[in-house]
């Protein structure tokens, strides 16, 4: 397991007990989750470097320097490295020494999301209000999807559509062809993290104290679950049951059909991280430390 911090660190623990394996130092707070390509690990930090470190021993490998903070969280995909920087752009490295393969601009001064890639395209969103399809061998663009608010969210993309929220109190669901929206479902707060997409549901947290599930083919709500604080940790689905954080300090699991909690556990702080479910153990991130929960909630 692989946590950054902000401290500086990127750190690899062992699953079952937390103990330390290896340690990496950056000059600067990690902000972004970790992303794992065979043997590497890529991660960027506010030193406006984007780092890889071997996954076994932590040693570098290669860094890339983009000018600004680097707050996005890196997809890699056929050995190739997305990340999106604060200096307005999205960039695409090798994954092997970190080359420049390209670069794309976003209009004005927008800071971009962390990218998704799905077969030969990226989709990103940025602060310019605009959600991007990119060329993902050659960075040319695709379509976009101009809106009048910032987005931050990862786009979630499954079966032909594009999912995002953002700061408008709304989340839309977009044609993954030609950037068309499809639906959209209003909240009473902005939606800051990322959607995740199961069965025919999408479940999505709001910054009105709730978790939302809506429908995917007509954004009708399926149903809604008290969080009673803003929900910025995007929901993580294992089997019929949705794990997610809430600024409460609480980590929930809820029925992925109706929303009933199955359990409620308390870290103590807030949790705008997103929880990852391995072999029966939800990993989740708080403001403080790493937490590891049985995903039956004993």
């Amino acid at each position: 397991m692989f946590v950054g911090g902000n401290d500086g660190s990127l750190r690899a623990l062992r699953a079952d007990t937390g103990a330390e394996l290896w340690r990496y130092r950056t000059d600067s707070r990690i902000r972004s989750s970790p992303a794992v390509a065979g043997d590497v690990v890529v991660v960027g930090g506010t030193d406006q470097s984007v780092h890889a470190v071997d996954a076994d021993t932590g040693d570098p490998r290669w860094t890339y320097d983009t000018g600004f903070w680097v707050l996005s969280s890196p997809a890699v995909a056929d050995g190739t490295v997305y990340v999106g920087s604060d200096d307005f752009s999205v960039y695409a490295l090798d994954g092997v020494d970190g080359r420049l393969l390209w670069e794309f601009r976003a209009d004005g001064e927008a800071s971009a999301s962390s990218p998704a890639v799905v077969d030969d395209t990226v989709y990103v969103a940025c602060d310019d209000g605009n959600v991007y399809a990119l060329d993902a061998n050659t960075g040319a663009e695709r379509w976009r999807f101009e809106t009048d608010f910032v987005i931050h969210t990862t786009p979630a993309v499954a079966d032909g559509r594009v999912y995002v929220g953002g700061s408008q109190n709304r989340l839309y669901a977009l044609d993954a062809a030609d950037g068309s929206v499809r639906w959209t479902f209003d909240t009473e707060g902005d939606v800051h993290a990322s959607p995740a997409v199961t069965g025919d549901a999408v479940l999505f947290g709001s910054d009105d104290g709730h978790v939302y599930a809506a429908d995917r083919a007509t954004g009708e709500e399926r149903w809604r679950f008290p969080a009673n604080d803003w929900v910025r940790s995007s929901p993580a689905v294992a089997g019929e049951t949705a794990y997610v954080g809430a600024d409460t300090g609480s980590v929930y699991a809820l029925d992925v059909s109706d929303g009933r909690p199955r359990w409620r556990h308390r870290v103590g702080d807030r949790v705008s991280a997103s929880p990852a479910v391995v072999d029966g153990t939800v990993y989740v991130g708080s403001d403080t430390g790493v937490h590891a929960l049985d995903s039956g909630g004993e």
